[in-house]
């Protein structure tokens, strides 16, 4: 293609000699003629190129997996339903105050604020991740229908939702305040 657009060039310019790189930056005379213009390339239109692109995802298989990933992670589960996730109840609640837990090195106790359905008691594994007055006044996402747990420390009343592979590299799920308000629900 390029050596197409450099002779194209040459006739455009009428140049006695083939463009090179060693003369490619000569300056031309006063007074040289130069030919007719011709167009070395033409846009292409991207909406072939994006057609193409969706009808070959059809052709993949749904659990194509991701060539040449820097890390593993466990497969995913069994297909659900959205009637199984619903008894799920998702919310937003503000960390209002959180504390290490004497005797543990793993967990946090997290007081969380759900508006207008009150407060919950959370223990949470993550202190390897965080420092306690860290999380005070974030916006973190909480299974709030979880059965209560008696622990040796006290009962916890939910649990944050988190990721992370292994105790020193947890990240909590947080939301934007400014556009969540706890108590709302999350879906």
């Amino acid at each position: 293609m390029l050596p197409e657009w450099a002779e194209r060039v040459e006739r455009m310019l009428k140049l006695a000699e083939p463009l090179t790189f060693a003369n490619g930056a000569r300056v031309l005379a006063p007074g040289h003629e130069i030919g007719a213009y011709e167009t070395l390339a033409e846009r292409l239109d991207q909406k072939p190129f994006d057609a193409m692109v969706e009808a070959s995802k059809a052709s993949l298989p749904p659990s194509a997996e991701v060539p040449n990933a820097e890390y593993e992670v466990d497969a995913l589960g069994p297909e659900a339903t959205i009637e199984q996730f619903t008894p799920l109840d998702l919310r937003v609640a503000r960390v209002v105050a959180c504390e290490a837990v004497e005797g543990s090195k793993k967990l946090l106790r997290l007081t969380l604020d759900l508006g207008p359905l009150g407060s919950r008691n959370v223990f949470s594994g993550i202190a390897r991740s965080y420092a306690p007055e860290s999380l005070v006044d974030k916006h973190v996402v909480v299974f709030a229908n979880l059965k209560p747990r008696k622990m040796r420390f006290g009962v916890s009343e939910g649990m944050v939702l988190a990721s992370g592979a292994d105790d020193d590299a947890i990240t909590v799920l947080e939301l934007d305040p400014k556009s969540s308000r706890p108590g709302e629900r999350i879906s």
